[in-house]
C-alpha cells in the first residue's frame, strides 16, 4: 500500500504543491533576468516611476543634513564619488516631492 491513510495523502499533496510552486518561481526568474540583461545592454534606465532604494534614500537624507547648501545635482555627484551610488538629481527631486520634504536647491 502506497499511502497509509489520509495523513499520508495530505503530506503527498503538500509536497506536490510545494514542488509546483518551486518550478513556477524558477520559470519566472529567467524571464525577469533576461529583461534586466536586455535593459543593461541597450542602456535603458528603469522607469521614471521607480523610487530611490532605501539605501539611496537614507544616504541622500544624510548628505542633505550634513551639507544643506548642496543642490540636488551636487548631492547626486557627491554620492557617486563617495559611495559609488548612482542616483540622478531628478530622482532626488522626485523623492523630496513624494515625501513632501521642503527643499529648494540653491542655484
Amino acid at each position: 500500500m502506497l499511502f497509509d491513510g489520509d495523513s499520508d495523502r495530505y503530506a503527498a499533496v503538500q509536497l506536490l504543491q510545494h514542488t509546483a510552486d518551486v518550478w513556477k518561481s524558477r520559470a519566472r526568474t529567467p524571464t525577469r533576468n533576461c529583461r534586466q540583461r536586455k535593459q543593461a545592454l541597450v542602456g535603458q534606465r528603469p522607469s521614471q516611476a521607480t523610487s530611490l532604494s532605501t539605501q539611496a534614500a537614507v544616504l541622500v537624507l544624510v548628505e542633505h543634513i550634513k551639507n544643506p547648501g548642496l543642490s540636488f545635482e551636487q548631492i547626486a555627484a557627491h554620492l557617486q564619488q563617495q559611495q559609488a551610488l548612482s542616483v540622478t538629481s531628478e530622482g532626488i527631486r522626485r523623492f523630496f516631492e513624494e515625501h513632501d520634504l521642503k527643499r529648494t536647491p540653491e542655484t
